[in-house]
């Protein structure tokens, strides 16, 4: 691990990890098209839940170069019915 970090750290890059229960709609760096966990907590809904891959980003700028990958809570699936 610290062989990982040594080298990040000599290309400029940093690793980073969305913040839990933040919104994911207003988190920069999150990848588009997250996994999805149903609740029924209306407040809960767009909540990152876990980060599954952390980002990464340029030290110096901040310019993300890899977005890490998250699963946020969503509506529950509505049953349709038949007709």
């Amino acid at each position: 691990r610290e062989l990982s970090e040594d080298a990040l750290d000599e290309c400029g890059l940093e690793v980073f990890h969305p913040e839990i229960n933040a919104d994911y709609g207003k988190t920069d760096g999150v990848e588009d098209y997250p996994k999805t966990v149903p609740t029924d907590d209306p407040d809960l809904i767009g909540k990152i839940i876990e980060v599954r891959q952390p980002g990464y980003r340029l030290q110096e700028t901040g310019e993300v170069v890899q977005k890490a990958k998250v699963t946020v809570y969503s509506e529950p699936a509505q049953d349709k019915e038949a007709y």
